[in-house]
C-alpha cells in the first residue's frame, strides 16, 4: 500500500521535470530566436508603412472615403 503512494507521487514528480523541461526549451528558443522574429516584424511594419504612405492616410477605413 505505501509502495503504491510512493508510485503516484513519483509520477507527479516526472510531471513536474517535464514541465521544467519544455520551460527551459521554449526559453532557450525564444532567446535565440528572439532578435529574429523581431526583425521579421519590423520588416513587416516598415512595408506596411511604406505602402500606407503610397496610398495616403485616408483613415481606417479608406473604401468609405472618410
Amino acid at each position: 500500500m505505501l509502495y503504491a503512494y510512493q508510485e503516484k507521487g513519483q509520477g507527479l514528480v516526472e510531471y513536474a521535470l517535464i514541465l521544467v523541461l519544455v520551460v527551459l526549451i521554449v526559453f532557450v528558443a525564444l532567446l535565440l530566436l528572439g532578435p529574429t522574429i523581431g526583425n521579421v516584424f519590423s520588416n513587416l511594419n516598415n512595408s506596411l508603412s511604406t505602402i500606407s504612405g503610397l496610398w495616403g492616410s485616408p483613415g481606417p477605413f479608406p473604401h468609405i472615403g472618410v
